[in-house]
Protein backbone atom coordinates (compact mmCIF):
# COMPACT_ATOMS: atom_id res chain seq x y z
CA UNK A 1 0.00 0.00 0.00
CA UNK A 2 1.41 3.42 -0.84
CA UNK A 3 1.44 6.29 1.51
CA UNK A 4 -0.19 9.92 0.92
CA UNK A 5 2.87 11.75 -0.35
CA UNK A 6 4.49 8.89 -1.84
CA UNK A 7 5.42 8.42 -5.78
CA UNK A 8 1.75 7.02 -6.38
CA UNK A 9 0.16 9.22 -4.81
CA UNK A 10 1.89 12.23 -6.73
CA UNK A 11 1.38 10.34 -10.05
CA UNK A 12 -2.25 10.26 -9.47
CA UNK A 13 -2.48 13.85 -8.21
CA UNK A 14 -0.26 14.79 -11.45
CA UNK A 15 -2.65 13.04 -13.49
CA UNK A 16 -5.97 14.40 -11.95
CA UNK A 17 -4.70 18.26 -12.36
CA UNK A 18 -3.48 17.36 -16.15
CA UNK A 19 -7.25 16.08 -16.98
CA UNK A 20 -8.43 19.44 -15.08
CA UNK A 21 -5.76 21.18 -16.80
CA UNK A 22 -6.76 19.70 -20.16
CA UNK A 23 -10.76 20.16 -19.35
CA UNK A 24 -10.45 23.66 -18.55
CA UNK A 25 -8.46 24.24 -21.83
CA UNK A 26 -11.24 22.75 -23.94
CA UNK A 27 -13.88 24.68 -22.46
CA UNK A 28 -12.00 28.02 -22.79
CA UNK A 29 -11.92 26.99 -26.58
CA UNK A 30 -14.99 26.87 -26.70
CA UNK A 31 -15.89 30.14 -25.03
CA UNK A 32 -13.72 31.61 -27.59
CA UNK A 33 -15.64 30.17 -30.24
CA UNK A 34 -19.41 31.05 -29.25
CA UNK A 35 -17.81 34.35 -28.99
CA UNK A 36 -16.62 34.44 -32.30
CA UNK A 37 -19.86 33.14 -33.67
CA UNK A 38 -21.46 36.17 -32.12
CA UNK A 39 -19.15 38.43 -32.81
CA UNK A 40 -19.74 37.45 -36.51
CA UNK A 41 -23.65 37.87 -36.63
CA UNK A 42 -23.64 40.93 -34.99
CA UNK A 43 -21.22 41.86 -37.70
CA UNK A 44 -23.29 39.94 -40.22
CA UNK A 45 -26.62 42.08 -38.66
CA UNK A 46 -24.96 45.57 -39.08
CA UNK A 47 -23.73 44.48 -42.19
CA UNK A 48 -27.47 43.41 -43.75
CA UNK A 49 -28.98 46.73 -42.11
CA UNK A 50 -26.10 48.96 -43.32
CA UNK A 51 -27.13 47.52 -46.94
CA UNK A 52 -30.96 48.11 -46.24
CA UNK A 53 -30.54 51.60 -44.80
CA UNK A 54 -28.01 52.28 -48.17
CA UNK A 55 -30.79 50.85 -50.14
CA UNK A 56 -33.49 52.96 -48.76
CA UNK A 57 -31.78 56.36 -48.88
CA UNK A 58 -30.99 55.70 -53.04
CA UNK A 59 -34.34 54.60 -53.26
CA UNK A 60 -35.58 58.20 -51.18
CA UNK A 61 -33.14 59.92 -53.20
CA UNK A 62 -34.57 59.04 -56.19
CA UNK A 63 -37.46 59.64 -55.35
CA UNK A 64 -37.41 62.69 -54.62
CA UNK A 65 -35.44 63.51 -57.70
CA UNK A 66 -38.20 62.29 -59.89
CA UNK A 67 -41.04 64.33 -57.68
CA UNK A 68 -42.12 67.60 -59.28
CA UNK A 69 -40.30 70.30 -57.43
CA UNK A 70 -42.91 72.51 -55.17
CA UNK A 71 -41.97 76.30 -54.95
CA UNK A 72 -42.83 77.76 -51.99
CA UNK A 73 -44.21 81.50 -53.20
CA UNK A 74 -43.33 84.30 -51.69
CA UNK A 75 -45.10 85.07 -48.41
CA UNK A 76 -47.04 88.35 -49.08
CA UNK A 77 -46.24 91.59 -47.55
CA UNK A 78 -48.61 93.01 -44.76
CA UNK A 79 -49.16 96.16 -44.92
CA UNK A 80 -47.94 97.60 -41.42
CA UNK A 81 -51.02 98.02 -38.57
CA UNK A 82 -51.42 101.41 -37.85
CA UNK A 83 -51.87 102.30 -34.12
CA UNK A 84 -53.94 104.88 -33.10
CA UNK A 85 -52.61 106.93 -30.36
CA UNK A 86 -54.39 106.93 -26.94
CA UNK A 87 -55.45 110.13 -25.96
CA UNK A 88 -57.64 111.83 -23.88
CA UNK A 89 -61.31 111.58 -24.50
CA UNK A 90 -62.58 115.06 -25.52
Amino acid sequence: MVKPGGAAWTEEARRKAQAQFAKTKKDEADIWREREKLHQADFEKTARLKALRLAKEAADKEAADAAPKVVALPKKKRAPKVVEPVGEDL
